[in-house]
């Protein structure tokens, strides 16, 4: 039997009935606010690898005493999804800018 998406239990990200712990809500705003910060709005963005390096070191070591982990990967796919970043059409390697709709960011 396959479930459907409405009881798989997943919950979008950042859904206000508690389904980010307030450490892990902290964790994602701060890699989100250096993520936007970092990219540049106009070609020829950055490759992840090139936000990572840039992402890093902006990132509170209080909040990721072991790094930052999955945050990175996560809040990226998060802000795509919701088109606050956008990938550079035909880039190889994959290249990204911050989207004029940051307005609501």
């Amino acid at each position: 039997m396959t479930r459907s998406k409405e009881d798989s239990g997943a919950r979008p990200l950042g859904a206000g009935d508690g389904a980010m712990s307030p450490r892990v809500q902290a964790r994602y705003r701060a890699v989100r606010q250096a993520m936007l910060d970092t990219l540049p709005r106009e070609e020829p963005g950055l490759t992840f690898q090139q936000l990572l390096e840039t992402l890093v070191p902006r990132l509170p070591p209080g909040l990721f005493p072991k790094g930052p982990g999955f945050y990175p990967m996560a809040v990226r796919a998060h802000l795509e999804s919701i088109g606050l970043i956008v990938r550079v059409e035909g880039s190889r390697p994959e290249r990204l800018i911050s989207s004029s709709h940051t307005d609501f960011a």
